[in-house]
């Protein structure tokens, strides 16, 4: 359909006053819409700048937060994606740093949508933003999803292990996952 010119935008849709052949809406030889004047808008996307300041509404989980497996990630609504990082192992968790630097390499892990009052009320506490250990800081993901993440906010320990791609300590989210297929009967 070609629509050679355009006026205001109503809604989802804009004033067309040109509608050329080739429209799948026709009814009786007349284009639906045109009847009223209207045709569906283009689609945007956000540019650079406005999808940097996009307040994100998904989780980045790499560590603790994370699932322990694909199974454990379906259960819970989360999806595998991955962000630019250097992840180190701390022993008991995961430290990600330089998430702004363009020539790190990825750092898997899982994407779900999360709630300010979960960030503020509980990830935020338990990450221990107050005390300076973590800051959590909104990324764009590899498959282009405006996520929060949580990165280390302390020089990395000489003795951490790293970089890392993933990383395969114990999952606070899903502490004990028994594997794909196990406890499907429910519970007793």
């Amino acid at each position: 359909m070609a629509v050679s010119e355009c006026g205001g935008a109503v809604g989802n849709f804009v004033e067309a006053r040109d509608i050329g052949p080739g429209s799948n809406r026709m009814e009786g030889g007349v284009d639906v819409e045109m009847r009223r004047g209207l045709v569906p808008a283009a689609p945007t996307r956000p540019g650079p700048s406005e999808a940097r300041d996009m307040e994100p509404t998904l989780l980045f989980a790499y560590g603790t937060l994370a699932p322990g497996s694909p199974g454990a990630a379906a259960r819970g609504g989360w999806v595998a994606d991955r962000v630019r990082g250097r992840l180190f192992d701390l022993g008991p968790y995961p430290a990600l740093v330089s998430h702004d630097d363009a020539e790190a390499g990825w750092v898997e892990g899982y994407v779900r949508p999360v709630g300010t009052d979960e960030l503020v009320g509980w990830l935020d506490p338990y990450e221990g933003v107050d005390e300076g250990l973590y800051r959590r800081v909104a990324v764009t993901t590899e498959a282009g999803r405006r996520a929060w993440v949580y990165v280390y906010n302390l020089p990395v320990p000489p003795v951490a292990r790293g970089p890392l791609a993933r990383w395969e300590g114990r999952r606070r989210a899903d502490p004990v996952d028994p594997g794909p297929g196990a406890g499907e009967q429910g519970p007793a």
